[in-house]
């Protein structure tokens, strides 16, 4: 059977994406039941070196890991993950980026740490965080500078974060926990961190 024709066999006729010419995985990135599909030929070794998640995941104690060694290219679904953050995170990891993903908007770029985070890929992706977070646009509003400071927190970005939450902290408004708290990724905060934000912004007002 050749190449194309395999590509053309998968059940709900969505053509995969090819990030590895020696796939030995298909990722099914699944949000909900009105979104299609997305499929990503991935190999498994690249998952597991990047992310301890994928190791376990794919490890002997799974039925996942199990489907791996016992069938060829076995479709493995990830369930509620964005999924154009999931698009850069696997490109990225399988070094098959695209020029669009060089610089990511706010929103994409939180969705991207909040899958990095889940996936605990922060080390494989490190060169691409210092890249996002020293590139990314200079926050517009509150919920710009929110998705930035999420972005550097959920990265782990140590060296950026202070620097992020400082520019923050000069152009909140005193409510802006309030709006964040109904936030789909700003509700994550912490409550230390957003604590610590509030009382900054009053100390300096």
């Amino acid at each position: 059977m050749e190449k194309d024709d395999e590509v053309l066999e998968f059940a709900d006729n969505s053509t995969p994406t090819e990030l590895h010419p020696h796939a030995d995985l298909v990722l099914v990135l699944r949000r909900g039941s009105t979104e299609p599909a997305r499929k990503y030929l991935v190999h498994s070794e690249v998952l597991v070196a990047a992310s301890p998640y994928f190791t376990t995941l794919l490890g002997p104690n799974f039925c996942e890991g199990h489907a791996l060694r016992s069938e060829t290219r076995p479709e493995i679904t990830l369930e509620e993950d964005d999924p154009e953050a999931m698009d850069v995170l696997l490109s990225a990891l399988h070094h098959k980026t695209k020029s669009q993903h060089n610089n990511v908007d706010l929103q994409l770029l939180a969705h991207i740490a909040r899958a990095s985070d889940k996936y605990r890929c922060n080390v494989a992706l490190s060169p691409w965080v210092f890249r996002w977070l020293q590139e990314s646009k200079h926050p517009d509003d509150t919920l710009e500078h929110g998705l930035l400071l999420m972005a550097a927190y959920l990265f782990d970005a140590k060296d950026k974060f202070p620097t992020i939450s400082a520019e923050a902290i000069k152009h909140l408004p005193l409510g802006f926990a309030a709006s964040w708290a109904d936030h789909d990724i700003l509700s994550a905060f912490p409550d230390k961190i957003i604590g610590k934000q509030v009382a900054m912004c009053h100390y300096v007002r």
